[in-house]
């Protein structure tokens, strides 16, 4: 999904100039063409691709072969702190998108809905999801794991390691 996002934003002029064209003999074209130029569709777009990006990271490394429970539970933890600090004010993507109401020169048709509204219902229901899915990384048996891996041991300062 993350890769379909990417290739929307990068190629929005070529995907929009050639529904657009399209349009004039195909309905379906005319459709596409007109959720291409709407402000909201666009917006969201642009809030999922901000949110995926942490998923994504988290999927990668859960699908290792190396990994260890205290490590998935970190990675985990980590991903849902990055979900809870998230702020769509801070994107300048979203920003752009509803202050100027237009992407890659083509204007958007439309208001913009309640980014951050939208932005945390959406988040919340990911975190929500999360924590159903992985409960059983929670208790104190299991907080003991993550000294298990040497990935989550403090480093100590390089320069002391090799001073005689």
């Amino acid at each position: 999904m993350r890769r379909a996002l990417n290739t929307l934003f990068t190629t929005y002029p070529a995907f929009s100039r050639h529904l657009q064209d399209a349009s004039h003999t195909n309905a379906k074209a005319n459709g596409l063409a007109r959720l291409l130029e709407s402000s909201s569709i666009m917006t969201y777009a642009g809030l999922l691709l901000e949110i995926i990006s942490p998923l994504v990271r988290l999927s990668l490394t859960l699908q290792r072969q190396d990994i260890t429970i205290g490590d998935a539970r970190v990675a985990i933890l980590a991903t849902v702190d990055y979900l809870k600090q998230y702020d769509p004010n801070n994107s300048e993507k979203l920003q752009g998108i509803i202050q100027e109401q237009s992407w890659a020169g083509y204007e958007l048709k439309g208001g913009s809905s309640d980014v951050k509204q939208r932005s945390c219902s959406t988040v919340e229901k990911i975190i929500e999801k999360i924590s159903e899915r992985y409960q059983d990384l929670s208790g104190e048996l299991l907080d003991a794991t993550t000294i298990g891996s040497l990935k989550n041991w403090p480093i100590e300062n390089q320069e002391t390691l090799f001073v005689q």
